[in-house]
């Protein structure tokens, strides 16, 4: 009997039946679904994404927005100064207002508003009080303030040369005002470790020589002025150590400051003025670079006016100082009183005419009756102005003159026609002959004039 041939049944995979599954589910195969799910997730992810992105959007124009609140509420308008005074205390009002407000709404420039607020109170005082006002109210809200403050930090006169300084405003709108006594007090609270804004600083040395200027009581405010530079002095910034000097200086040597001592006076009145400055250089020797470049004017007016042994004697004075200075003052300034030094001596004395001139030629002694040099600087307005005046001046009609131009600088092609225009009888001198007449004159600036007899012999120096 023979065997029925039966086929073998073919079992399904486990991915057939799953697509089968899905099919009857979806009716769609599982190529299309599985299309959809990875669409669908891919558009999850943009929206999270877009979503994320203006969150952080939100919160950078959030912050922008504090800023601005910030930076509005502290700056100053422009032209400040030149409003009306009912406008500006309104306006500042109105700054100190909105600095409250942000404040109180706990910004994250709370630091800064409140040191910007204290500012702005400070303004207020010196603005009332240079109006006349009495600054009294104005004052007790802004030191209120400045107790809050200070009580908080760990530093506790860390605005000190802002109160230092709102004191000094009060005392140069009203120098005999009764708040000295409370301004020594606040100057004599610094110490070393007293924190110094440069800015702050700067404004309290401008204040102070203001404050000594209109001053009826020049002793009194000097001791001030110098109680404060002392102070100042020993801070590590340099620019406010050398402003502390200077204000230590400044009172004694206030006339020169102020050009007490100038050709203009009578020959007795001169004498006598400069007589009195020898006596304080040997009484309190100034020691700040300000001051000794202010003095250096004195033994050059005396040049000019052909007092070589008392420019001398000043100059060895002040040579005495700068000597005894810090370094970076000397390092400043005895060079350039060496070379006023050697302008002195050369006075009355022969000066050595020799070298070429810019087409070549020798330059040999005088050969006309009077000599003149000037010493220029071709890319300063000042000096081409000098020559200008030069050029039509009556001096040197009444003799017979040769005239030396001796630059600074290389001369170009177009500078030479500009001199050329000038007078074509100026003899021009550049390049190493001209930096061995400087060397040997000792010039520091320019324009610079020097004017020889038929001699060669130096008549007069000065600037033209």
């Amino acid at each position: 009997m023979s065997t029925p041939n039966h086929k073998p049944r073919s079992r399904r995979t486990r991915y057939q039946k799953f697509s089968d599954k899905v099919f009857s589910l979806t009716g769609m195969p599982v190529w299309r679904v599985a299309t959809i799910i990875v669409f669908l997730v891919g558009l999850g992810w943009a929206l999270q994404y877009a979503l994320r992105g203006e969150e952080q959007t939100a919160v950078q124009k959030t912050k922008l927005e504090k800023k601005e609140d910030f930076l509005q509420a502290i700056t100053i308008p422009e032209r400040f100064f030149e409003f009306a005074f009912p406008i500006q205390i309104e306006k500042l009002d109105a700054k100190i207002g909105r600095c409250d407000q942000l404040l109180n709404q706990g910004s994250e420039y709370s630091d800064q508003i409140q040191e910007k607020r204290l500012a702005l109170l400070s303004l207020k005082v010196m603005t009332v009080a240079k109006n006349g006002i009495d600054p009294t109210e104005t004052l007790d809200q802004f030191l209120n303030s400045l107790d809050q403050v200070s009580g908080a930090l760990e530093q506790q006169d860390q605005y000190q040369y802002l109160l230092v300084s709102t004191y000094l405003k009060v005392l140069a709108a009203d120098p005999d005002s009764d708040f000295y006594a409370p301004t020594e007090a606040a100057i004599s609270a610094i110490n070393e470790t007293t924190p110094v804004p440069q800015l702050q600083a700067t404004s309290c040395y401008q204040t102070a020589m203001k404050y000594y200027e209109d001053s009826n009581d020049r002793d009194k405010a000097g001791k001030l002025l110098q109680l404060l530079g002392e102070k100042m002095s020993m801070a590590e910034e340099p620019e406010v150590a050398y402003h502390g000097i200077s204000l230590v200086d400044f009172p004694n040597f206030y006339e020169v400051y102020h050009g007490a001592i100038s050709t203009a006076l009578s020959a007795d009145s001169w004498k006598a003025e400069t007589n009195k400055l020898l006596n304080q250089l040997e009484k309190t020797p100034p020691r700040s670079l300000k001051t000794l470049s202010v003095l250096m004017n004195v033994p050059e007016k005396h040049l000019h006016a052909g007092n070589q042994e008392v420019a001398l004697t000043v100059l060895q004075e002040l040579q005495s100082a700068a000597s005894a200075s810090d370094a970076r003052t000397r390092d400043d300034m005895l060079p350039k009183m060496q070379r006023l030094k050697t302008r002195i001596e050369l006075f009355r004395n022969t000066f050595p005419l020799s070298g070429l001139d810019l087409a070549g030629r020798t330059i040999g002694p005088p050969e006309k009756e009077q000599t003149m040099i000037i010493f220029f600087n071709p890319n300063s307005k000042r000096s081409v102005n000098a020559l200008r005046r030069l050029a039509g001046s009556p001096l040197r009609e009444g003799w017979s003159t040769t005239t030396y131009l001796a630059s600074v600088f290389e001369l170009q092609e177009e500078d030479i026609s500009v001199l050329r225009k000038l007078d074509p009888n100026f003899t021009i001198v550049d390049g190493p002959t001209a930096k061995d007449w400087f060397e040997k004159c000792g010039i520091e600036q320019v324009p610079y004039s020097i004017r020889l007899d038929e001699a060669g012999v130096v008549q007069r120096m000065g600037f033209p």
